[in-house]
């Protein structure tokens, strides 16, 4: 229950007043009042009873005379001449003495009445002292109210309204202070200490939007999660990410990302806290998808973060997220990269073909000049010059369709038609490596649901891969088969394959020859990563099996479609 200081202090000195009042007023009562009530008492019935006494003697005496007057004969002992004395007394004398006695114990009772009578004054003296230092109490708590309540109460109010984060608010110093005291200068540093709190406030503001800003264009999602996993701050990409514009700031990781109650499963992902702060991991690296979208893959890097707060150190983890669903979708400059590097081939599949169209019409006009042609063998190298002008248009349209942007949606890929289109752009390649590639089919016509431009890149991707792993006389052999409800493609080489150790890594974003995420003259690192996304994306699955020095096998497992395409 709240009870001010002036409130205290009123009730304190009103108790104190009545309680001493009611002493010191029981105090004289007992010491002066009933002692002289008592002696008054005392005294007059003492004087009562000698006045009752006397007058009996007197009687007596008197009927003592009367019967020695009445027998003279009767003789005057001593004993009756000490009872009744030596001289007659009369009656008027003795009723005079008596009087005169009851006077004495009037005068006694009178100046017994005197005495209580100033008692009674001395008691209203007391009162009236007693009003006097009340009022003087009084007085000084005004004094107190005025000097010490009031601005206890003026600080006890601002402090509450500063504790509501109105730091905007100022105590009213007065300018012109004849006497300056203590509560003068504290209004005063209170004022300063609410400046520097403001300015602090402001301060910490701009690098929280500076912070804020900075995070927000960084093109991978970011969070920041304590150790309670409370998320304590993230960027524009993570609430994108998660499908969700508003702040989910002190809310949970996992109900922010996975829409659950408690933390992720061991079976559903591998937690970042618990391999970091429970299992004392530098740092995690993991493939997971959001709720929001389970098609889309995030590639989350996640490392500790330790603060120095009120000298304890506060724990949390900072995460990195990378949708590699948008690295698919931005990988339109990896194809003409992938372009570049078909270039060769291209140049030499359309100098091959433009060098047999030149012999062909070299050796048409020879036989022209030398009148030795006839209709059928003109129409015969004209067939051959069409076909190789064909196959020169061909070739060029491969690379137009493979540089294409793909649509969304998925479309109708015949197997393959596309992996022949991939192989004959790579031919010029494998030819000067030295790798033979064979397409081994039962049916030509194979269909499974995708894109057909982000087929190529798969099938790109893992043969030149097989070129790196190859080292001569290589062989790289494509195996088509459908299956009841399932099209399976086989992609093996003889090459120098994979280690053991290193096959869990393969398709982690930015691994290339055993190195997680620093890259490597062998290549990106994305490529596998890349191919694992498509297939996900066509409801497909990859695995690999592998042999050191032996050769490696990828192979991909689709829905099967079961249409036919034919030509």
């Amino acid at each position: 229950m709240f009870l001010s200081v002036n409130k205290k202090i009123v009730y304190s000195i009103t108790l104190l007043l009545i309680l001493t009042s009611s002493i010191l007023t029981y105090s004289f009562y007992k010491i002066y009042f009933k002692k002289i009530l008592d002696q008054k008492e005392v005294t007059l019935v003492r004087d009562s009873q000698n006045i009752s006494t006397s007058y009996e003697n007197m009687l007596l005496k008197n009927e003592l005379l009367n019967i020695l007057l009445q027998n003279k004969n009767i003789e005057r002992t001593n004993a009756i001449r000490h009872l009744i004395g030596d001289n007659d007394i009369s009656i008027e004398k003795q009723q005079e003495a008596l009087e005169l006695e009851k006077q004495k114990t009037l005068g006694l009772m009178k100046d017994y009445d005197e005495k209580y009578s100033t008692m009674n004054e001395a008691i209203k003296v007391l009162i009236a002292s007693a009003i006097l230092i009340f009022i003087f109490i009084m007085l000084l708590w005004l004094l107190l109210k005025r000097w010490v309540i009031a601005p206890l109460d003026t600080l006890s109010q601002f402090s509450r309204l500063v504790s509501e984060n109105l730091f905007s608010l100022r105590l009213e110093v007065p300018k012109k202070v004849v006497f300056q005291d203590e509560f003068f200068y504290l209004y005063r540093t209170f004022n300063k200490m609410l400046d520097n709190i403001e300015d602090n406030i402001d301060e910490i503001k701009s690098k929280e939007e500076f912070l804020q800003s900075l995070i927000d264009n960084i093109p991978d999602g970011i969070r920041v999660i304590d150790e309670k996993a409370n998320i304590i701050i993230a960027n524009k990409q993570y609430y994108k990410q998660i499908g969700c514009s508003e702040s989910h700031i002190m809310k949970k990781c996992y109900k922010s990302s996975q829409n659950l109650d408690s933390r992720c499963p061991k079976s559903m992902f591998t937690c970042p806290l618990t391999e970091i702060f429970t299992n004392r991991l530098e740092s995690t690296k993991t493939i997971q998808y959001f709720a929001n979208n389970p098609n889309n893959r995030l590639y989350i890097n996640s490392a500790p973060l330790t603060v120095m707060v009120n000298d304890e150190k506060q724990k949390y983890i900072v995460e990195a997220i990378r949708d590699l669903s948008e690295d698919i979708r931005f990988s339109h400059q990896q194809k003409l990269s992938s372009l570049g590097f078909l270039a060769t081939a291209v140049a030499h599949e359309m100098k091959n073909n433009l060098g047999s169209i030149r012999i062909i019409l070299e050796g048409m006009l020879e036989r022209i000049e030398n009148n030795k042609s006839s209709q059928n063998e003109l129409k015969k190298y004209l067939t051959m010059v069409n076909s190789q002008v064909i196959e020169s248009i061909s070739v060029p349209e491969r690379l137009l369709k493979l540089s294409r942007m793909p649509n969304e949606n998925l479309e109708d890929v015949n197997c393959f038609d596309n992996i022949n289109d991939i192989v004959k752009l790579l031919d010029y390649e494998a030819k000067s490596q030295g790798v033979k590639i064979d397409i081994n089919t039962a049916d030509k016509n194979i269909v499974i649901k995708g894109i057909s431009n982000d087929f190529k890149i798969v099938i790109i991707n893992l043969l030149q891969n097989a070129f790196k792993a190859i080292k001569k006389d290589g062989r790289i052999t494509i195996e088509i088969k459908e299956k009841v409800r399932t099209v399976s493609i086989d992609v093996s080489d003889n090459g120098k394959g994979i280690a053991a150790k290193d096959i869990k890594y393969i398709f982690d974003p930015f691994y290339s020859e055993g190195k997680i995420g620093k890259g490597s003259k062998t290549g990106t690192g994305l490529g596998l990563s890349i191919v694992k996304t498509i297939v996900d994306n066509f409801n497909g699955k990859i695995k690999v099996k592998s042999k050191k020095d032996i050769g490696t096998t990828f192979t991909m497992s689709f829905p099967s479609v079961k249409k036919r395409l034919h030509n």
